[in-house]
């Protein structure tokens, strides 16, 4: 097991852990190395991409939504949808707010 650094706090993390123990920053690397995933899970099925980084409720009450707002609206709905893959995309789980590109 190797020791790396985390990158938000900078502490000696192990490779093998999901989150640092300094400052709880996730440390997926799958997301991290892949961006791209978590939106594209979102377009195919809404919530799925919060899921896949951390955030179930989040992923399950946009999956939820999506769904009811296809079934009465559909316009509302696709915003809904698109809201979903945008928050996929940009929101960063460790800190609730929008990454910095």
């Amino acid at each position: 097991m190797a020791l790396s650094n985390c990158p938000e706090c900078n502490g000696n993390v192990s490779d093998a852990a999901r989150t640092c123990p300094h400052c709880g920053y996730p440390l997926m690397a799958f997301h991290q190395a892949h961006p791209t995933i978590p939106p594209l899970l979102s377009l195919v099925l809404p919530g799925s991409g919060q899921v896949l980084k951390g955030q179930t409720f989040m992923g399950l009450f946009f999956l939820f939504i999506t769904v009811v707002f296809y079934l009465l609206f559909l316009p509302a709905g696709m915003l809904i949808h698109f809201l979903s893959i945008i928050d996929a995309a940009w929101v960063d789980p460790a800190k609730g707010r929008l990454r910095k590109s």
